[in-house]
């Protein structure tokens, strides 16, 4: 769970952080892949990064290259943002842009009354 405080700030920087070291260093091999937040355990032990890619085919690929990564991603976090623990990066897809154009379908099919009052 998120802290309000301090784990709210600290995974709001790793966010940052962490899409410029993706776009600097890997920008050719996740050009699809955005950071759309980052949840920090109240121990700051833990740091759920949520990321979106345009299509499934996508989702696979980010994911399995997050997580070869995970290690190299999280020496480059820790020296760039200057601590000494970093906590540990789990990596999850983020459908939540997913959702959000299906209800739009959904709305927009819905029967609508007609403009000149008549049904």
């Amino acid at each position: 769970m998120a802290v309000p405080g301090k784990g709210f700030r600290f995974g709001a920087a790793i966010q940052r952080e962490l899409g410029s070291i993706l776009r600097r260093n890997f920008g050719s091999e996740c050009t699809l892949l955005t950071v759309t937040r980052v949840l920090v355990d109240e121990d700051l032990s833990h740091a759920r990064v949520f990321f979106s890619a345009p299509d499934e085919k996508s989702v696979a690929a980010c994911l399995a290259f997050l997580r070869g990564k995970k290690k190299k991603l999280r020496h480059m976090l820790c020296g760039a943002m200057e601590v000494r623990r970093f906590p540990d990066l789990h990596f999850s897809f983020d459908g939540g842009q997913e959702k959000e154009l299906r209800l739009c379908a959904l709305m927009d099919g819905l029967d609508r009354p007609n403009q000149s009052g008549q049904s």
